[in-house]
């Protein structure tokens, strides 16, 4: 081979390799190494990404409970992978936490409220006080705050009032003897006074229904539900019974589920006709046979309800 032939072959040679490492050169000349941006709020992370030459692009946002809203939590492609300049970065950012709607707790008593809330995912921080209520009975939620309805981080704690009931007042035992049993009963229901028990006497000297005895005596000091018992004229044994249906639905709101107990005080005392577990929105149809004129007590979940007289 002549020493020009071999010229041409070098030099040939030489122009390739220059040429392939120019090519080489220009093509890694145009590559970036993708930055970390995890754990970076969101306006960082897309300067972070525009100084590389790369662009940021939010993909989704999802809740998290430990990180801030607005950081990003994940990314595609890592960090560390080498990539073209102007490939779009895709990242998924933060929301914080999730958003829940506050129930309404007025009406439920201690434990639940505490069950809703935790169902809700929120948090019932220490009473914020305990007042005393006309109407609601003790251990009762009267206030709350935030207010129902109201849309609040998950995990917010909410301020509950309780009530303390209504002051209880003793109450000083009238002289009932000679009352028609009709009169001494409204007397004794208005102060919360149940007549637990009725006795029948004859006695020619008295007018029919009248009180003759009672216990306590008058002038004795009473608590409300402190029972009762009366002594009236009439016939022992007379059929004084009647029949009535009560009828009930389970109002809505609150527990799924609750304890439902029915009670009836007449003639004959007090007696529970009903306890079960049902569900809101369930109707309670059921016949009833009392003695004389009746009080019917709906409880839900061991609260007073409302109740019903029956003459």
């Amino acid at each position: 081979m002549s020493s020009k032939i071999l010229k041409i072959i070098i030099f040939t040679c030489i122009v390739l390799v220059t040429i392939y490492f120019s090519m080489v050169s220009l093509i890694r000349g145009k590559e970036v190494t993708v930055p970390e941006v995890r754990g970076r709020m969101l306006a960082n992370a897309r300067r972070t990404c525009s100084d590389n030459g790369l662009t940021l692009v939010e993909k989704v946002r999802i809740y998290d409970e430990n990180l801030e809203e607005g950081t990003v939590t994940a990314q595609e492609p890592l960090p560390g992978k080498c990539v073209k300049k102007g490939r779009r970065i895709f990242v998924t950012v933060s929301s914080g936490l999730k958003m829940v709607v506050v129930p309404d707790l007025k009406g439920q008593n201690f434990r639940q409220a505490g069950i809703l809330l935790s169902q809700s995912g929120l948090k019932m921080i220490s009473l914020q006080s305990q007042l005393s209520s006309k109407g609601s009975p003790k251990s009762i939620v009267i206030a709350q705050n935030p207010l129902p309805n109201l849309e609040v981080k998950k995990n917010t704690p909410v301020e509950v009032t309780f009530s303390l009931g209504e002051h209880e007042k003793n109450f000083i035992m009238p002289d009932l003897a000679g009352c028609q049993l009709a009169a001494a009963r409204k007397v004794l229901f208005a102060e919360k006074l149940l007549t637990l028990k009725i006795l029948y006497k004859e006695d020619a000297s008295a007018g029919k229904e009248c009180v003759l005895r009672q216990n306590p005596l008058p002038g004795v000091e009473v608590k409300p539900g402190e029972m009762i018992v009366l002594t009236v004229n009439g016939k022992p044994g007379a059929n004084r019974y009647h029949r009535a249906t009560f009828k009930f639905k389970v109002p809505s709101g609150g527990l799924l589920e609750k304890r439902v107990r029915v009670s009836v005080m007449d003639n004959d005392g007090l007696r529970d006709i009903y306890d079960e577990i049902l569900k809101s929105g369930s109707v309670i149809e059921k016949p009833l046979k009392l003695n004389g004129a009746a009080l019917v007590r709906i409880y839900l979940n061991y609260e007073l309800n409302r109740e019903e007289k029956y003459d």
